[in-house]
């Protein structure tokens, strides 16, 4: 039995939940059941910048970057259907979404 692991992150959930359910679509083509969506805790990073360079120190704007993530496993019994969902999966292109896929064979 072999399982993948997906990693998606991204700026924006809308772009994950787009590669997501291509990524259903593309399991239910190839008949899988056997996948389970993780939802992975988001990043806050926050940004303090002085608006002035001299005197007003007190005026200052706040920014914050917010990072998505998620995690997909799947399981595969047949090698030649991990194969061609692999290769679907190199041709997928969402912009905005990285993936990081990871295989791990049991025997």
């Amino acid at each position: 039995m072999q399982q993948v692991q997906l990693k998606l992150k991204s700026f924006d959930p809308v772009y994950i939940n787009q590669l997501i359910s291509l990524l259903n679509d593309v399991l239910d083509t190839l008949e899988i059941q056997n996948s389970k969506e993780i939802f992975l805790p988001s990043k806050i990073k926050k940004i303090t910048v002085i608006r002035s360079p001299h005197i007003h120190k007190k005026s200052r704007d706040q920014f914050q970057i917010k990072r998505y993530k998620r995690s997909m496993i799947i399981s595969f019994t047949n090698i030649d259907i991990l194969h061609a969902f692999l290769e679907i999966c190199k041709d997928l292109h969402v912009v905005g979404v990285q993936i990081h896929i990871s295989v791990k064979y049991h025997s």
